[in-house]
């Protein structure tokens, strides 16, 4: 059945719907079941230098991470199950609880590496003309 052909009837009653967001918000992550030692240290520094929730980095991060490996690229979970890469989050919570300070760190370092591989690819382009004595053309 469609979202809009739901009736009243069928919808979660405010009570229970409060008690699903305060189970989520109240959820502990083990971090030690999914992370290395070097993301522990990371994870556990930086958000405690910008003052906000390990989460605010962890899971931007986690996607980030997605995005560089490719949409084409698929995780192998067992022989019969694979999924793509493809990672959606968000962060929700107050104004003022410095979600931007996480998501900038993230992107700033995003675009130090978007950077570094212009400018590699930049230069094996100057190298492959040189190479073919100015013959060699590109088509972007």
């Amino acid at each position: 059945m469609s979202f809009s052909k739901l009736n009243r009837n069928q919808l979660p009653s405010l009570p229970t719907i409060e008690k699903r967001i305060s189970d989520v918000q109240n959820a502990r992550f083990d971090w030690t079941s999914v992370c290395s030692s070097e993301m522990l240290t990371f994870t556990g520094s930086h958000p405690k230098s910008m003052r906000v929730p390990k989460e605010f980095l962890f899971f931007p991060l986690l996607k980030t991470v997605a995005s560089l490996m490719g949409t084409s690229t698929c995780i192998e979970i067992n022989k019969k199950w694979r999924e793509p890469a493809l990672l959606w989050f968000v962060i929700a919570s107050k104004k003022g609880t410095n979600k931007s300070s996480a998501l900038n760190l993230l992107s700033g370092a995003l675009q130090e590496i978007e950077e570094m591989l212009a400018k590699d690819m930049m230069m094996t382009m100057i190298a492959m003309k040189k190479k073919h004595n100015n013959s060699f053309s590109f088509f972007f």
